[in-house]
Order: C-alpha cells, then sequence, then structure tokens
C-alpha cells in the first residue's frame, strides 16, 4: 500500500502539557493527547462510507532549551520523543489497540507577564511517526510526516 491509498480522517484533539525547568536553559516536558474519534465520509479499500474514525491517545517527552533573555519573549528549541497508541475499531479493520513510535523536533516563542505567573507560548513541530508492516491497512504501513503548530497558556505554579 503506497501513501496515497491511505485515508485521510480528521479528529478533535484534546491535550496539555507539563513542564519541569531544571534552570533558565534546559527544560523537560511531558505531553499528552488525545483524539476523538467522529463519524465522516471515509474513502477505503474502493467504498466511502459514514463512520466513526479511531480513537487515539499521543504521549511524548520533550527537552526544551530556552534561549536565556532578560525579557519578557523567551525563544526556544524542543525535541522529543513518544508514542501514537491507536484504539481498535473493527468497522474499519483495526482489530486490535496498536501503538507507533513518534518523534518531533520544532521551537516557538514563550510571553511571560510582568508578575511572571502567567504567559503565552507559540509553537511549531514537524512530526514524525515510524510506521509498522504489520499496522492496521486503514492506517497505512509507510512512515508519517506532520506539521503542527499550537498556542497555550502557561501558568506558573511554582516560581
Amino acid at each position: 500500500m503506497s501513501k496515497n491509498d491511505a485515508p485521510s480522517f480528521g479528529n478533535y484533539t484534546l491535550g496539555g502539557v507539563l513542564t519541569y525547568n531544571v534552570n533558565r536553559i534546559v527544560g523537560v516536558e511531558a505531553e499528552v493527547t488525545g483524539s476523538l474519534g467522529v463519524s465522516q465520509d471515509l474513502t477505503f479499500r474502493g467504498s466511502t462510507r459514514n463512520i466513526k474514525s479511531p480513537n487515539s491517545l499521543n504521549y511524548t517527552g520533550n527537552v526544551v532549551l530556552s534561549v536565556p533573555t532578560h525579557a519578557s519573549v523567551v525563544p526556544y528549541a524542543t525535541v522529543g520523543l513518544g508514542g501514537l497508541t491507536m484504539f481498535e475499531r473493527g468497522a474499519l479493520g483495526i482489530n486490535s489497540t496498536d501503538t507507533f513510535l513518534t518523534g518531533n523536533v520544532g521551537g516557538g516563542l514563550k510571553w511571560y507577564a510582568p508578575n511572571n505567573r502567567w504567559g503565552l507560548r507559540g509553537d511549531y513541530r514537524f512530526t514524525y511517526l515510524r510506521g509498522k508492516n504489520d499496522a492496521p491497512a486503514f492506517f497505512g504501513r509507510d512512515d508519517r510526516y506532520g506539521h503542527r503548530v499550537y498556542a497555550g497558556v502557561i501558568i506558573n505554579a511554582i516560581r
């Protein structure tokens, strides 16, 4: 199966990130997101049906390297490894829960309010998912690449 044979589908994704800054330059973060399958027209194996896409769970550990500035805006770079677990959806030929290796690299900007208790964050990631020869045909068996852009609110629980 080629990459063009794998179906395209959309899901709603919710998630969060918890970061621990070792010092002003190095931080580590744990990221967890869950995708909730939605009913949609999916073309697979030559036919189109309205069916619910699979649910998934994505979890990643990242190292964050921040540029030490004395300003409220802090640029950073990040790299991480993790996994994507796709849950069983028999109607799509996904007969078991399967996990794939993922990786990411990217960066962004953090802005902190004057009191340093909260801020905003904008982030770009180039993501990679390693395919598996025994993966369900619905998901595709080739490596996949993607781009992710997101924004978030920073809450400093400990100063």
